[in-house]
């Protein structure tokens, strides 16, 4: 399935929430990556409220963090499973993405996000994965699956386990965050 918003793989199987948000062009900042931040806030609002025992690992990536990640991958050996992960959506951070933060791994995109702006029309697009099946992404991405797994986290590792839930915690989450214009 082609995103008409762009960037790069993402798997969508049966263990992927995907959300659509349409709104009016003049109703968002004009700055791509700051007209992240609102839906970005939302939606740590939606899992902090899920998942309050780890409120603490549940953080918004900073501009300058998702930066770093990908300077990092962008300066890592050409072929390397490092500069390969960029291939996946969810293999590199992004500005305001929802992200799982341990520290004996790296930062780990939990929420992965996206937009296309067209007449008159902004378009954002999250992805959150109830549980990653990273093997069948890397197979098809030629990434080792290791290296998928130490950059995806999943609901399921927060113990949220019943999609329902979520969608209906993040749904009130956007009705109640406005975009700033």
């Amino acid at each position: 399935v082609k995103r008409t918003s762009g960037g790069t793989a993402v798997l969508a199987d049966q263990h992927l929430i995907a959300l659509d948000v349409a709104l009016p062009s003049d109703s968002v900042v004009g700055d791509v990556v700051e007209s992240y931040r609102w839906l970005g806030d939302a939606l740590l609002t939606a899992l902090h409220r899920l998942a309050p025992e780890h409120a603490d690992r549940i953080q918004l990536v900073q501009p300058h963090e998702a930066r770093a990640d990908q300077a990092a991958q962008r300066a890592a050996r050409a072929g390397s499973p490092e500069s390969r992960r960029a291939l996946a959506c969810f293999g590199v951070l992004s500005p305001y993405e929802v992200a799982l933060v341990a520290e004996a791994r790296p930062t780990r995109k939990l929420v992965g996000l996206s937009q296309i702006r067209k007449r008159g029309v902004v378009l954002y697009q999250a992805g959150l994965y109830t549980d990653f099946a990273g093997a069948d992404l890397a197979r098809y991405l030629a990434i080792p699956a290791a290296e998928l797994g130490r950059r995806v986290a999943s609901l399921t590792e927060l113990g949220l386990v019943d999609p329902t839930a979520v969608i209906d915690a993040v749904t009130r989450a956007i009705e109640s965050a406005a975009p700033p214009a």
